[in-house]
């Protein structure tokens, strides 16, 4: 029993270490979004529905560039990371990729959230909640027994990615007077799954070989969404 509680506090170890990673690509990109809300509540309180829009595609275009910036530096430095958590972390680079690559995707959906507070219907926001948790939970139990650890890692990235798809739909839907981002929200998918793959097929890079990924990301990003 003891061996058994040491290893799952061990995989549980090692599962926070790989979140709160990752979870710094949401975070930084949350200082750049911080004043998308009481802009949007002011425009539509003045029911100026052209500028509600106009304020929400602009910081859209800012989160997409930060958080793909963001998510590839996490990812291509993700090996580096674990150095200096210690050896018994060696082993989590990969894991890591994952999920700021499922972070770096899906954080753009969260800013449906923020439309739905702006016109008052924050609560719709809940069953997007409601579905990250069952998604979970639902992957969660056949993963483990198969991946373990990185059986959970692929679950709650999963669950992440298709409730904040979801919550954004809710969001578009609810409040018709903003515009759809999925064209540059495909492109920003798209650069960050090449360069997820990019790190997990020759990982570890090298620093020299993370720069030149990290540029040739955000020059290929940049020049497939006309910055």
């Amino acid at each position: 029993v003891l061996i058994v509680n040491l290893g799952g506090l061990r995989l549980l170890g090692q599962y926070v270490a790989v979140m709160v990673v990752a979870l710094t690509v949401p975070l930084v990109t949350a200082f750049f979004m911080d004043t998308l809300l009481p802009a949007l509540t002011n425009t539509v309180a003045a029911r100026n529905y052209a500028g509600a829009a106009q304020v929400f595609t602009v910081h859209m275009w800012i989160l997409f560039l930060v958080i793909t910036a963001m998510s590839c530096a996490v990812m291509v430095l993700a090996v580096p990371a674990t150095a200096i958590m210690g050896a018994k972390y060696a082993s989590l680079g990969g894991l890591i990729i994952l999920m700021a690559a499922a972070y770096g995707i899906a954080n753009p959906g969260a800013a449906g959230g923020t439309l739905l507070a702006s016109i008052g219907r924050q609560q719709l926001a809940v069953w997007a909640s409601v579905l990250n948790v069952c998604l979970f939970v639902c992957l969660f139990l056949p993963l483990w027994r198969r991946w373990n650890l990185t059986g959970a890692v692929v679950a709650c990235g999963i669950a992440l990615v298709i409730s904040s798809v979801i919550l954004m739909a809710i969001a578009l839907r609810t409040a018709r007077i903003f515009p759809s981002m999925s064209g540059l929200w495909l492109k920003a998918a798209a650069v960050q799954a090449m360069v997820a793959f990019i790190a997990l097929w020759w990982m570890p890079l090298g620093l020299a070989s993370a720069a030149l990924t990290w540029l040739g990301a955000m020059v290929l990003f940049l020049w497939l969404a006309r910055y």
